[in-house]
């Protein structure tokens, strides 16, 4: 009887362990109020501004915030 007992403790702990798991991985993919999903933000190689990914331009490993900063860039 102990091992059964045994056993059914340790398939809930595996159980809850999987659900939280799941419930942790929904929030971090959880879109923003507007609908979309949160963007990846990198830095202006000129002046250090943060910017989304997508909206940044880039050149040669780099990113800028606008192309005169990329045209301007002494890196």
């Amino acid at each position: 009887m102990g091992l059964i007992r045994l056993i059914i403790i340790v398939f809930l702990g595996w159980l809850l362990f999987r659900l939280f798991r799941h419930w942790q991985n929904r929030l971090s993919s959880k879109p923003t109020s507007s609908g979309e999903k949160i963007d990846t933000m990198v830095n202006c190689a000129q002046c250090g501004v943060h910017v989304p990914q997508k909206s940044a331009i880039e050149s040669n490993g780099q990113f800028f915030c606008c192309e005169e900063h990329k045209e301007n860039f002494s890196g």
